[in-house]
C-alpha cells in the first residue's frame, strides 16, 4: 500500500501536535471450549486459557505502540459471560470451590 506524502505528514501532525492515541485494545476470548461437567475443571480451563492468551497483552500492546509510535492507553480482555460458561445456576459455595 502506498501513502501520499500529505497523509504521512498529517499522521505525524496528529501524533505530535494533537496527541493521537489509541484508547483501548481488547483481546476477546471465547470460553465455550472451556466448558466441562466439573465446575473445578471448567474454572481450571478458563484460568489456563486466560493465562495462555492474555498474559502478554500489555507487553504486546506496548511493543505495537512503540513500533508505530502511537500510545495505547488501555489494554483489556473481554470474556464470554461466566453465567453462560458454567451453565445451570450453581451455589455460591460451588463457584468459590471451583476457583480456589
Amino acid at each position: 500500500m502506498n501513502y501520499e506524502v500529505s497523509e504521512i505528514l498529517e499522521t505525524i501532525k496528529m501524533n505530535s501536535l494533537e496527541n493521537l492515541d489509541v484508547r483501548t485494545v481488547t483481546l476477546g476470548l471465547s470460553l465455550f471450549d472451556c466448558i466441562n461437567e466439573s465446575s473445578k475443571k471448567t474454572a481450571d480451563n478458563v484460568r489456563e486459557k486466560m493465562l495462555r492468551y492474555g498474559s502478554n497483552i500489555v507487553e504486546t500492546a506496548n511493543r505495537v505502540a512503540g513500533r508505530y509510535g502511537v500510545t495505547i492507553v488501555n489494554k483489556r480482555i473481554s470474556l464470554t459471560p461466566l453465567s453462560l460458561v458454567f451453565g445451570k445456576p450453581r451455589s455460591l459455595e460451588e463457584y468459590i470451590e471451583a476457583v480456589s
